[in-house]
């Protein structure tokens, strides 16, 4: 594999170290990759939109909210890990209530002792998800599966605290309904005018013989960005290559000269990017410009229906994109790829530097209603990839597994990486 920066060489030993496991684990070794992606790579077009349309939020009625008292969901957690919780529940367990607010969103509170006494409960911890997640968990079950990471649940000291909490993200749901625009970056239009040369570097990783995921969940989060003048076009990709070839669903965050952070979910069917086209789906984009870690899930329906949530960790508020790929569907995940993507016009002239935060890519499931696995006992290490012109200057990937986690780490800067 290729030889790390010594900051990221530092960063995977600590993370080695700290989960004390080796870097690939001998059931990661004895898998074998299904296809060589070895070609499989999509360079994401220079967005030509002469402005940026900012994607509204789900709304009050596609959240569920639950409420947990602390004590009570540290003891009921079904995960060794404490970065995640596991909760099973009866949906006898869970008790309609408003909790006083004015929202319309559901709201559970699990047991009914709890429901009546809120105020006694001691501390009290808040889980807000997209109403589509509670039904895909629930459906045609009596029972409830709450996964997610602990960066989705949110501490309370008392119940006015959390009442208070869940107010002002009703607020800022309604706020954020009306959108908005940005001006696009005036570097995108003197690129298009003029001739443009890309730099490119992907990190591969294969689906294994006999697996065929169909949802995975991970984050990420924009670390360092500076450009002192430099007119670019800077995206780092989590690129999720589907079982149909051409289809693909990109997790972008895309870097402008203007300062501003941007995150959406192009799709590509058939080797054709749709995202935007027709008005279905509309090409709107998530403001990251704040480099709030964003949560993601993407799940990969029966009857040709994709859908991709966002949170945004920083608000606590979530995001979806749905698609619908009613002829030819793809099935399954094939394979995950990191990239690190620069078109500049001319020469190099001003210092830039644009660094994200290892994504992680820390579950997997195999079916749409099922329990989380780990990537790592899913997919295999294929190999990094350059643009065949400019052998990757200016961009640098750098890949590794640890613990069933994917991790790729993402840097484009000026110095010839």
């Amino acid at each position: 594999m290729k030889k790390m920066k010594l900051g990221v060489i530092l960063l995977a030993l600590l993370l080695a170290a700290m989960a004390m496991v080796p870097m690939v684990s001998a059931e990661e070794q004895k898998v074998t990759p299904a296809v060589n992606s070895s070609d499989r790579v999509i360079k994401t077009p220079i967005f030509t939109e002469q402005e940026i349309r900012i994607k509204t939020p789900l709304n009050e009625s596609d959240i569920v909210s639950f409420v947990f008292p602390e004590e009570w969901l540290l003891r009921n957690n079904e995960n060794n890990n404490s970065d995640f919780f596991r909760i099973s529940l009866t949906k006898t367990q869970l008790v309609k209530n408003q909790l006083k607010t004015n929202e319309i969103s559901e709201t559970y509170v699990v047991e009914d002792a709890f429901a009546q006494n809120l105020q006694d409960s001691g501390r009290l911890v808040l889980l807000q998800i997209p109403k589509s997640d509670f039904n895909r968990n629930s459906l045609n079950s009596d029972h409830v599966l709450l996964d997610y990471p602990s960066e989705c649940f949110s501490v309370y000291s008392t119940s006015d605290e959390l009442i208070k909490s869940i107010e002002e993200r009703k607020t800022l749901r309604e706020k954020l309904q009306n959108e908005r625009i940005d001006s696009n970056p005036v570097s995108l239009q003197r690129l298009q005018r003029e001739t443009t040369t890309s730099y490119d570097e992907w990190a591969s990783y294969n689906v294994n013989l006999f697996r065929y995921p169909v949802a995975l969940r991970g984050d990420m989060q924009p670390e360092s960005f500076s450009n002192q003048g430099q007119p670019s076009v800077i995206y780092h990709e989590r690129e999720i290559y589907l079982n149909r070839a051409g289809d693909a669903i990109e997790l972008v965050l895309w870097y402008c000269d203007n300062g501003n952070i941007y995150l959406s979910a192009p799709l590509y069917d058939e080797d054709v990017l749709i995202w935007g086209q027709n008005g279905v789906p509309p090409s709107t984009w998530i403001d990251a410009t704040s480099k709030n870690r964003f949560y993601y899930e993407v799940y990969i329906n029966s009857g040709g229906q994709y859908n991709v949530n966002f949170l945004d960790t920083g608000t606590s508020i979530w995001y979806q994109y749905t698609y619908n790929d009613s002829d030819n569907a793809s099935t399954y995940i094939s394979g995950l790829t990191g990239s690190s993507e620069l078109t500049l016009s001319g020469p190099v002239q001003y210092s830039f530097f644009v660094s994200t935060n290892p994504m992680k890519d820390y579950g997997v499931k195999d079916t749409v209603g099922g329990s989380w696995g780990p990537p790592g006992s899913r997919f295999t290490w294929d190999r990094y990839k350059y643009d065949s012109e400019n052998g990757g200057r200016y961009v640098f990937m750098n890949a590794w597994i640890n613990g069933g986690t994917i991790y790729t780490y993402h840097e484009t800067s000026n110095t010839d990486t």
